[in-house]
Order: C-alpha cells, then sequence, then structure tokens
C-alpha cells in the first residue's frame, strides 16, 4: 500500500478508515486482553478490512480470533492470490470457474465468528474478494515482494535416480518450511502474471528457482492467455558477493546504513527532524516525531528521482540531489541562497538546503516524498563513517585479488584473521582497529562465495580460526538478532559459571550453523560449468557478477539467434513436457524456447538483488537493442545484513 497505492497508506484513512492495524498485532493484542467485547457498542467501528497479501488459510485463525473477539457487524477480506489458484489447497476441485464457492464458504465461516456468544442489531455481513495487492513498484521497472524479505533458500540438488532423460528435471528436496515459503512465493508469482494477463513460460538457474517455477506453473496450469511472458528466475544463493560487498550505489548505501523498523519491511528509518520545522509548534506537539517513510506512494517526482540515482556512482548521485533540492527552491520560490559547490557534496551542503525548504509547509506537502528519499541520504551520509567501508573494501580488494590469482593457494584464514580483534578480550564493534561480527560474516560469505568450489580450506585452520571468532563473542556478550547480552553480576558464582558455559554452548552451535552455511555457499555452484565461477583469473576487477553473466548470456544469444546455455534451464509445463524436453534436448537437437523472444521478461531474484545490479541489468538491455520489455523483480534490497541472516539461518 505505502510503495504502490498511489498517495500510499494515508489514501486508507482519506478514504475513510479510521485506523490502520497489522493483523499480528491486533491479535497479540486480544489475546493478552482478559474480556472479550459482547455487548455492541455503536461508538466502536462497525467494519473491519482485512488486506491479506497471501492464501486465505495462512490467515483464518487470526480473522477468526479478531471476529470473535470485536463486536463487527460488517467484515471484507481482500486476498492477494486468486480464488482458482489458492482453493485446490483448501481442498475444492480444480477447474476454471469455481463460481465463488471457496470464497463465499469462507465467509459463511466469518458470519459465524462475528455472532459467537453475542447478539449483533443487524444481520452480519461478510464478503471475500480478490485483489492484487502484490507487489510494491520501487521504480518503473523495478518491484519487489513484501513478505518474503527474511529468505535465501538453500536447496541442495537431487541426485537423479531415473532415466538420464529425466535428469535435469529431477526436483530437488526441501524441509517443510522452505517448500511452504516457496509454495506461496510460486503462488505470487503467478498471480502477477494472472494480474498482467500473461502466461509464464518460466527460466530457472538453481534449485529453489526450479522448485519456484514448478509450482508457478502448477498454480496457474488451467488458465488461458492470449500473451506470453518469458520469466526468469535467479537464486540469490549462488552469488552472495553483490551483497557482502561495499557498493559505490547510494540506494544501496542507505538500505545497508538504516535500520528497517520491522524485520521484514521493505521501508527504512528517518528522522523525522531533517523535515520538521520547530517554528510555532506548541508545547503539545513538540514531543510529536512524524512518521517519514521511504515509500513514494507512486509520485512521479519520487520515483523519477529513484531513477536516476539508480543508474549513477555516489559521487554523481550527490550531485543530482543538490541540484533537486536547488530545483525544489526556485521551483517554491523559496528565499534560500543557494551556494556554488567546489568539490564533493556533503551532508552540511545538503542539509543546509533543507533547512530552508522545510520553513516552507507548502513546499514540504507538494515535494514530501522526495524530501524524504533525500532525508534517508543525508542521514546516511552521516553515519557512513561509522561502518568502516573503506577498510572492509581493502580487506575485500586482497582477497579478490589473491583468489583470482590463485584459489587453491589462497590462505583464507589468515586474511580473516585481519579482521577479528588483535587483542585477546577485545570486543568486536566497528572502531580503529575492529569490525562488527556482520562485517566479518559479510567479509567471510564474499570470499566462500566468490572463490566458491575452487578455493582450499584447511580444516584445521578452519577450526583454529573459529575458536577465536568464539572468544570474540564471548567477550562481546553477544550475536545481534540471536542472544543478547546478560548481566551475569546477579547471580553466584555457581550460577555464573552455568550461565557462562550455556552461552558458550549457544554461541559453538550458531557458529556450526555459521560455518555449514559458508560451505554450502562454496560448493552451491559446483555442479554447474559456465557459471561456476564469479572471478576473472588475474584481473584488476576479478568480481563477475552472476547476474551480469546470465542476462549478458541471454541477450547476446537472442542477438546471435542461438540457444541460451543450458544451465538456464527452461522449465517446461507437466511431466509429458519435462520428458519431451529431455529427449529433444539430448537426442533430437531441438532448441528450446527463448526469453528474449517473447514481448514481455520478467527477471527475479529470489532471496535479495542490490540496485547496483537492477543498474547491471538496465544497461545490458539497453546495450542489445532488444525490443523486449524487461521488468526486474526480486524478494528484497539485499544487503550485509540479508547475508548475515542467511548464514545464521
Amino acid at each position: 500500500m505505502k510503495w504502490s497505492c498511489p498517495g500510499g497508506a494515508l489514501s486508507l484513512l482519506e478514504n475513510g478508515a479510521i485506523n490502520i492495524k497489522s493483523l499480528a498485532e491486533e491479535v497479540d493484542i486480544i489475546n493478552n486482553i482478559d474480556e472479550i467485547a459482547v455487548d455492541f457498542n455503536e461508538e466502536d467501528p462497525q467494519k473491519v478490512i482485512f488486506l491479506l497479501s497471501s492464501v486465505l488459510s495462512n490467515y483464518e485463525e487470526q480473522i477468526k480470533t479478531v471476529l470473535k473477539a470485536r463486536t463487527y457487524w460488517q467484515s471484507e477480506v481482500y486476498t492477494a492470490i486468486p480464488e482458482r489458484m489458492q482453493a485446490p489447497q483448501a481442498g475444492y476441485e480444480t477447474r476454471e470457474n469455481l463460481d465463488g464457492e471457496y470464497f463465499k464458504d469462507f465467509a459463511v465461516r466469518m458470519r459465524k465468528w462475528m455472532t459467537t456468544d453475542r447478539q449483533l442489531p443487524f444481520p452480519p455481513i461478510a464478503q471475500v474478494s480478490f485483489a492484487p495487492i502484490l507487489w510494491a513498484s520501487i521504480t518503473h521497472d523495478f518491484f519487489l515482494l513484501p513478505g518474503f524479505t527474511q529468505s535465501i533458500p538453500y536447496l541442495k540438488p537431487a541426485t537423479p535416480e531415473n532415466s538420464p532423460l529425466m535428469a535435469k528435471n529431477t526436483p530437488s528436496t526441501a524441509d517443510p518450511d522452505t517448500k511452504k515459503e516457496l509454495q506461496k512465493l510460486a503462488l505470487t508469482l503467478a498471480a502477477i502474471l494472472e494480474v498482467l494477463h500473461f502466461k509464464g513460460e518460466y527460466f530457472a538457474l538453481g534449485e529453489a528457482a526450479k522448485m519456484v517455477a514448478r509450482q508457478a506453473i502448477a498454480a496457474d496450469r488451467n488458465k488461458q492467455y492470449d500473451n506470453t511472458a518469458s520469466v526468469v528466475i535467479i537464486d540469490r544463493s549462488l552469488d552472495l558477493v553483490a551483497p557482502s560487498m561495499r557498493s559505490d550505489n547510494m540506494l544501496d548505501q542507505v538500505y545497508s546504513i538504516l535500520k528497517r523498523p520491522i524485520p521484514d519491511s521493505l521501508d527504512v528509518d528517518i528522522k523525522p527532524e531533517f523535515l520538521t520545522s520547530k517554528k510555532g509548534v506548541s508545547p503539545l506537539e513538540k514531543d510529536f516525531e512524524p512518521p517519514c517513510s521511504l515509500a513514494h506512494g507512486m509520485d512521479d517526482e519520487c520515483i523519477a528521482l529513484m531513477d536516476e540515482l539508480i543508474m549513477v556512482p555516489q559521487k554523481e548521485a550527490l550531485n543530482i540531489v543538490r541540484q533537486k533540492l536547488a530545483d525544489i527552491i526556485t521551483e517554491e520560490n523559496i528565499n534560500t541562497k543557494v551556494p556554488k559547490v567546489i568539490g564533493k557534496v556533503t551532508a552540511i551542503q545538503l542539509m543546509r538546503l533543507i533547512s530552508g525548504i522545510r520553513e516552507n509547509e507548502q513546499a514540504v506537502e507538494n515535494h514530501s516524498n522526495v524530501l524524504e528519499l533525500i532525508a534517508a541520504i543525508v542521514d546516511t551520509l552521516k553515519e557512513s563513517p561509522k561502518m568502516m567501508w573503506e577498510e572492509l573494501f581493502g580487506v575485500q580488494k586482497i582477497l579478490a585479488l589473491s583468489i583470482s590469482e590463485s584459489p587453491q593457494s589462497t590462505n583464507l584464514i589468515q586474511h580473516f584473521g585481519e579482521i577479528l580483534p588483535k587483542k585477546s578480550g577485545e570486543k568486536l564493534g566497528r572502531s580503529k582497529n575492529n569490525f562488527a561480527l556482520q562485517d566479518i560474516l559479510a567479509t567471510m560469505a564474499f570470499a566462500y562465495s566468490l572463490g566458491g568450489s575452487d578455493l582450499f580450506i584447511s580444516e584445521d585452520e578452519e577450526i583454529l580460526f573459529q575458536d577465536k571468532l568464539l572468544q570474540a563473542i564471548m567477550s562481546q556478550g553477544e550475536i545481534p538478532g540471536v542472544l543478547e547480552k546478560e548481566d551475569l553480576a546477579a547471580y553466584d558464582e555457581e550460577e555464573q559459571s552455568q550461565r557462562t558455559w550455556e552461552r558458550k554452548q549457544l554461541i559453538e552451535g550458531w557458529l556450526e550453523t555459521v560455518f555449514r552455511n559458508l560451505h554450502n555457499t562454496s560448493e552451491v555452484r559446483s555442479q554447474l560449468s559456465r557459471y561456476r565461477t564469479l572471478y576473472q583469473a588475474a584481473a584488476q576487477q576479478p568480481y563477475n557478477c552472476l547476474i551480469q553473466q546470465v542476462i549478458g548470456d541471454i541477450f547476446a544469444t537472442a542477438m546471435l539467434d542461438q540457444d541460451i546455455p543450458e544451465e538456464l534451464e527452461y522449465i517446461p509445463r507437466g511431466t509429458l513436457g519435462r520428458v519431451m524436453t529431455g529427449f529433444r534436448s539430448r537426442l533430437l537437437k531441438v532448441s528450446s524456447p527463448h526469453p528474449a523472444h517473447h514481448p514481455v521478461m520478467i527477471i527475479f531474484v529470489i532471496g535479495g538483488i542490490t540496485f547496483t545490479e537492477v543498474r547491471t541489468i538496465r544497461e545490458i538491455v539497453a546495450r542489445s537493442n532488444n525490443h523486449t520489455t524487461v521488468l526486474i523483480g526480486s524478494t528484497d534490497i539485499a544487503t550485509g545484513a540479508t547475508v548475515y541472516h542467511y548464514l545464521s539461518s
């Protein structure tokens, strides 16, 4: 709603909403109250609307809890997945036209919950409808899917036991939680294609990508469309280098530095003092901080600025931002001098321009979305010196050059030692000689992913490094997001010893998980040939981005009228299609479809994408002179925090 609805979430309030709540938070409130409302009160809200991003069955218990606890007499549910796609999961017959049976039956249950243990003055009204509240439109060609920000799924390829004709199409195994999450993602992608009125023709690189493609085809098998869109799905787990390294893109830096309001949000926290004037503020309003958001609510001016910032490095981006502020000052006729800038643009210079604008209430209202984006950039500039990016970049540069020159003789562990505290008992954290735990893990993921299965890693030295990291974490006393600090002074000596031992066991278990995931990271491309390596031997810029390789191959082969690389697997529809695809490609040498031969191509990265990678895709498409319209999608903006979460899970 904040990104893709014109006017943002505010439009809900403007159209009659009394308040906007998280369903999960509302259920928590209800579960913590002693008495449930029984009597109808005319002063209470009489209507509730549920906006659901996935299938009804995921939210049934929560909706039931709310309707039984509150005295609503009218309730409406809008679900983002079409009825025909989710009804089979609820046991309804699969067919083209369900005549609303599933939604009607769910509405009947809603009316029953609304009248449990109470009498309403009116017959209860309940309704269930489909509404495509599916994606967050970041720019005109780039979207994200809220609700999937916490996952970089890693699936090991299954060993095919059947005929070699089926080897390419043997599904990989997944644990139940991962499988459920990927099924939900597949339904969402299928629903997006239905809204756009396209049949999807799927191409996948990576095991999770293949699973999502097959599930999306299964969800969409009964619908006929006149147009076809190529859907190219890529696993983030195949390349963790991009989100692990320092980016020169200003928007990547914003997402890397500023915290998110909640972990699965696509927004960032923006300090309101950058935009709010204290002039004429009453004592009651003095402590009120209005919520600021990076989401643009489909504001054309803000989308255009984001489009520009994606395509340029930091220095040029800051010049664009400064010029934008100068244009606002001129357009709104604000009495503020715009000084000439000699040298680089700084946060202080931008703040001076903003301070002149924020005293003009009408100007702030007219350009609020752009000003919030610029405020996020200013805050990022002020915080970036604390990140120790230059020092981290130096370590990663040495690692990359060493791996590209001789991956099998590179002593990774020795390089990793440079980012650990030098003295025993010294705590982790960003300071002159130390790095934060997230930085250490991101650097390790950078190296393991870049070198892949070519790396030589001494098991003894890795165990020794793991022990040093354990000691550093013990001195720090916490693992962000996993283990909080604890004051042991409140315990006696024996209890302190027991608590210390328990915490050490937990940290050791966590480190085992981290290193297991690092090993997965280095092995995940081992069965590939064309996309097996992410580095160029002995090159000044060793890193060869996987997305750049794949998308470059798609448009290069289209230009030369060649087949796409076999590893970018075409996922046909149905079991017969899989058999025939394997048979044709191996025996008859018949070409598979090409993703660039359809009018629309959706490039989707499971696990997050960087703005730098979005820029890379745009540049490849622009150079290709291909007339395919390309949309770029992902589950999140990938950062070092994304990698940290992946290694911890």
